[in-house]
């Protein structure tokens, strides 16, 4: 499927399913290809606007990953479009020349249809395909805020479970956490390497108010990268903040215990004498029993009296 929308420079006026060929004198082309495709390329691309086959072929298989390239009439750049959803990410072919822009994608992309259907495209399209990109690349910043945005508000909830309920099973949410933010730092580098591409000096088919615009751009998917680093370390940090809680609860608990062994020792020491297999006067007592409960009782409260003079029994704030 091929769409496309010419825009005159001044007037800024739109006109869709014009002829994909090279626009005259103040006109702006956008061409919009959308796979499946045969011959379309070569149709559209190659012989129209002087291409070279081997982009053509890129534009037809794009590598893996990030892949710029600049020639004497024209940049060509391949990125990623995140979607969030958990769904393949699509990538994008652009070819951006001289009134001209050439996007390509083998699915649909809600981006490039958002683009494409908003009011106002045309005027954008009229002030020169660079900036056409730089409002496509805008939307694709912007979602990539919102992601970030979304990460942070669950760094800080997981946080706060940390601080309240410091259970075992926070962390696994702590390193499914980590694993979302570095997802999300692999989308954020490839478009932060297109954006310092279309912000070259040397490119000449971005004009300099366009390169202002990709390099406002990339400071801004800069902070999003330091907030997203920011969560990464965070979450490090709060493993350790877990682990410290819980090895102050197990030392409470080993705490508790310790004390009430200590508690019960004068008394198990004094049932142990008594017990003993040799002639102890005690025994023949009339009062003997209550006597042994009595000394128990007394070197239990004593005990008892001195622990918590030292401290011991409070608890830990």
């Amino acid at each position: 499927m091929v769409r496309t929308m010419g825009a005159q420079r001044r007037s800024g006026q739109e006109q869709r399913g014009v002829a994909p060929r090279p626009p005259g004198p103040g006109q702006i082309l956008w061409i919009d290809v959308q796979g499946p495709w045969h011959d379309e390329l070569d149709r559209i691309v190659v012989a129209p606007f002087g291409v070279r086959p081997q982009t053509a072929r890129l534009l037809e298989h794009p590598p893996q990953g990030s892949r710029f390239a600049v020639h004497d009439r024209y940049a060509f750049l391949h990125l990623a479009i995140p979607t969030g959803d958990g769904r393949d990410t699509p990538w994008l072919s652009v070819l951006l020349l001289h009134g001209v822009l050439v996007t390509v994608h083998r699915a649909p992309i809600d981006l490039v249809d958002e683009v494409y259907d908003s009011q106002g495209v045309g005027e954008e399209l009229a002030q020169g395909p660079d900036i056409l990109l730089a409002h496509l690349m805008e939307r694709v910043v912007h979602r990539l805020g919102q992601f970030t945005l979304q990460l942070v508000d669950h760094t800080e909830s997981v946080n706060n479970q940390v601080i309240r309920h410091p259970r075992g099973e926070i962390f696994h949410e702590i390193f499914r956490t980590r694993r979302q933010a570095l997802d999300l730092r692999r989308s954020l580098t490839p478009v932060l390497d297109t954006l310092s591409f279309c912000s070259r000096p040397d490119l000449r088919v971005v004009d300099e108010t366009a390169r202002s615009y990709f390099e406002d751009l990339r400071d801004r998917l800069q902070d999003h990268l330091g907030e997203v680093d920011g969560v990464r370390e965070g979450m490090s940090g709060s493993v350790e903040a877990l682990a410290s809680v819980q090895a102050n609860q197990t030392n409470d608990v080993m705490k508790v215990l310790t004390l009430v062994s200590i508690l019960f020792l004068p008394a198990t020491t004094i049932a142990s004498i008594y017990g003993m297999n040799f002639k102890i006067p005690e025994l023949h007592w009339s009062f003997g029993y209550y006597y042994s409960l009595a000394l128990m009782a007394s070197t239990t409260a004593a005990l008892l009296y001195w622990v918590k003079s030292k401290g011991w029994l409070r608890s830990r704030e």
